[in-house]
């Protein structure tokens, strides 16, 4: 004979009365009912709603008091506001933030940072330094731009290529298109700066640049 689980719960609910605990009607359903029997913990958990007071342990909706009552006895209002209800950034936060930005920045060559160094330095979650940067502060990431470092003979140097090149152009035309332009990529060991992952947090573009040698030590891939 198959036995609900409707009906093992009200075997549940007479055995409280009977002072028996969990494991005692678990062990009674399963010495009865076998596989069959409910688990131990739906077991526990209907004891623990039927010894609060409900007549089922399905019972919770209907005997609770709606939370608009609740919150209209306490308030005597029953607007709802929108969102969802995230905490404002304290302005302690904000002053850590641009504190830190502003210690990055001078302790660096690129004076440079980044949101998720920020956010370790200060054990901050990333969105929150973002929107603190971003919003509050009106920080832009500006990228570094890179330019050849010109020693004083450079120019001389420069300068003197530009005349010869103009002169070959006249004696052949066709000459440059000889050059051969290549897709080589070069590796620096001078600690060059990598301005694809180096960005400058400022409110107004500092325009910054950094000097990279013409003949610097490099491996050619």
């Amino acid at each position: 004979m198959e036995v609900t689980n409707v009906e093992q719960r009200a075997y549940i609910k007479i055995a409280i009365f009977q002072e028996r605990n969990a494991m005692e009607c678990h062990n009674k359903l399963v010495e009865a009912l076998g596989n069959n029997a409910l688990p131990y913990r739906t077991v526990a958990w209907c004891i623990g709603k039927f010894q609060q007071g409900h007549v089922s342990p399905s019972d919770e909706q209907r005997l609770a008091r709606p939370v608009s009552v609740t919150k209209f006895e306490e308030t005597r209002s029953l607007n709802v506001r929108s969102g969802r209800g995230r905490k404002p950034v304290s302005a302690e936060a904000i002053e850590k933030v641009a504190l830190q930005v502003e210690d990055d920045n001078a302790s660096n060559v690129q004076a440079s940072t980044s949101v998720r160094l920020v956010a370790e330095a200060l054990d901050l979650p990333r969105s929150t330094v973002q929107k603190i940067m971003r919003n509050i502060l009106r920080y832009y990431p500006y990228k570094l731009q890179l330019v050849h470092e010109l020693l004083p003979h450079d120019f001389e140097t420069r300068h003197l290529f530009s005349l010869q090149f103009l002169a070959r152009l006249e004696v052949d035309p066709e000459w440059p298109w000889n050059i051969l332009w290549t897709h080589e990529a070069h590796f620096h060991l001078d600690g060059s700066v990598n301005t694809h992952n180096c960005r400058i947090w400022e409110s107004d573009n500092p325009h910054s640049t950094f000097q990279v040698p013409l003949h610097s030590p490099k491996v050619m891939v």
